[in-house]
């Protein structure tokens, strides 16, 4: 079992991980049923976020938490990925959420050279296995069979080689920038580029 005080701050409660609620408890617990293997429990997790939630872009501008996406079973991926924090915290397996950039590189080529990343923003978990350490999960992918959610565990302890998962942090905080000007206001423009070199 895993040192709860070692690993006190990714089993706690926060701002949009509400893994302390009554309905992330329930949920995590009717979905565990009697489950006890950390390992199948964080894989029934997955399943249920993967096959609950639906990708919803249109409310992407502010974080809603994972109470929100238990009740309303739509997203982004920081949706997705607070409730798969949440529920795996509550069935007591350290989690934590990644900040960074996806890239897909089947879908846009090769990201050798300069490319804009403006929208390639990204929120995806790692849980604590004692026997693995920190295991990388992406409960965001869904994968469609005829038309069909299905559950498939590529993305479990994995991602697959064209889809390239750029961490940048484990918080989010806001970008700032500080500008003076005299006159008349100026107008300000941000364009934000990753440059990658192949050694």
């Amino acid at each position: 079992t895993v040192d709860p005080y070692a690993f006190a701050e990714y089993l706690a409660p926060e701002e949009g991980v509400e893994s302390d609620h009554p309905s992330i408890i329930n949920c995590a617990s009717q979905v565990i049923g009697n489950a006890r293997n950390p390992y199948e429990i964080s894989r029934l997790l997955f399943s249920f976020v993967n096959s609950h939630m639906n990708y919803d872009l249109s409310a992407s501008d502010n974080r809603r938490g994972a109470l929100y996406a238990l009740n309303s079973g739509r997203g982004t991926c920081q949706d997705y990925a607070d409730l798969y924090v949440a529920l795996c915290r509550a069935a007591g397996i350290p989690a934590r959420l990644i900040y960074g950039l996806r890239y897909n590189t089947e879908e846009h080529g090769d990201l050798i050279g300069r490319r804009n990343v403006a929208n390639r923003h990204h929120v995806w978990t790692e849980i604590y296995l004692e026997s693995y350490q920190w295991v990388p999960v992406e409960p965001t992918y869904t994968y469609k069979l005829n038309g069909r959610k299905t559950i498939s565990f590529d993305y479990y302890g994995t991602y697959p080689a064209h889809d390239l998962h750029i961490a940048t942090g484990y918080e989010n905080p806001p970008l700032t920038w500080n500008y003076k000007y005299s006159g008349s206001k100026p107008q300000v423009y941000f364009n934000v580029n990753e440059i990658l070199r192949q050694e």
